[in-house]
């Protein structure tokens, strides 16, 4: 049972960083795109000729990262509650 509840904070401390990194990408673009990019050379930094799209695409990354990690999460939950529930009731 333990091995199972290590799993789930993994997997919740997994979507702790996507919805983390999404608010970012989606209230201050420019220095997450700023940061990613001198971190771990990933993406383009938000700036330059054609700021305006740039910011668009982080934005619209940054509110697909916050959707697809609640429904990640609501995913875990849902697994632990039926496998918590057959495994209390198999003794």
């Amino acid at each position: 049972m333990r091995g199972f509840a290590g799993a789930t904070l993994v997997a919740i401390l997994a979507v702790c960083a996507m919805v983390g990194l999404g608010c970012c990408l989606v209230v201050i673009p420019a220095r997450t795109t700023r940061f990613l990019n001198e971190a771990f050379v990933v993406v383009p930094m938000v700036g330059g000729r054609h700021h305006w799209l740039k910011r668009a695409i982080a934005t619209a990354f940054g509110a697909t990262l916050i959707v697809y990690g609640l429904y990640f999460g609501d995913h875990v939950l849902m697994g632990g509650r039926i496998l918590w529930g057959h495994v209390s009731t198999s003794t």
